[in-house]
């Protein structure tokens, strides 16, 4: 934060991603617009469009809540340090088969804000926050729109979650990340009850159940699961 002259008062929103249409590229001028003031915002990706290449040329860095990058060099710089400190994700895809970006964020006791799209709703489970001592989920969602398009949607989702973030005192914000870090698990192959492990458990309770023993034998020496 110090050497990108990034205010630290402020929540971080961090976008993770490829600078293309389907990504949903096209709600940064909004998002830099609801944020004044109000949170930093960092897009770190690859690839240039001209509305991107607008966006570095006219804010990015003129300000101390904005921040767009498609160095690499920058990117293998900071990244870790990028993911480790954004308190939320944003996931603003137009397209999502599966939407690896806010397993990462969880990883690292993020928030994800969304459209929701696709296989996104595999991963984020909407926020529930009534009581801010026991929290569950870990996204806020919006509806999407039309690229381009000015969505209220969004602009409320945004906003809901830095009120979310200024309401809760510090012990909070640190007992939701832990959660969210200890729930990430899930999707890591190799913690005891990650990916792999539930492929496992789904694969020898597959066979124990297998019509016959012939297909069993077969399928129990061909991968040597005992």
């Amino acid at each position: 934060r110090s050497e990108w002259k990034i205010n630290p008062e402020l929540p971080l929103i961090l976008y993770v991603g490829r600078f293309s249409p389907e990504k949903g590229v096209d709600t940064f001028p909004q998002v830099i617009s609801v944020l004044k003031n109000k949170a930093v915002f960092i897009a770190v990706g690859r690839g240039i469009t001209d509305e991107i290449f607008f966006l570095v040329t006219n804010h990015s860095r003129r300000t101390d809540n904005v921040f767009i990058t498609f160095s690499e060099e920058e990117q293998k710089k900071y990244i870790a340090i990028m993911r480790a400190g954004a308190d939320f994700t944003f996931v603003p895809s137009h397209r999502e088969s599966c939407g690896l970006t806010p397993m990462e964020g969880f990883a690292n006791g993020s928030l994800c804000i969304t459209s929701g799209i696709g296989g996104l709703i595999d991963s984020v489970i909407p926020l529930i926050h009534h009581d801010k001592d026991n929290t569950s989920g870990n996204g806020i969602f919006y509806e999407d729109m039309p690229n381009s398009q000015q969505n209220p949607s969004l602009i409320l989702a945004l906003n809901n979650a830095i009120t979310i973030w200024q309401e809760l005192t510090e012990l909070q914000k640190n007992k939701l990340q832990i959660r969210i870090i200890n729930e990430a698990k899930r999707f890591d192959w190799l913690t005891e009850e990650g990916a792999l492990s539930q492929y496992l458990t789904i694969y020898k309770e597959t066979l124990s159940t297998s019509s016959t023993a012939a297909s069993k034998k077969m399928l129990a020496n061909r991968y040597s699961i005992n």
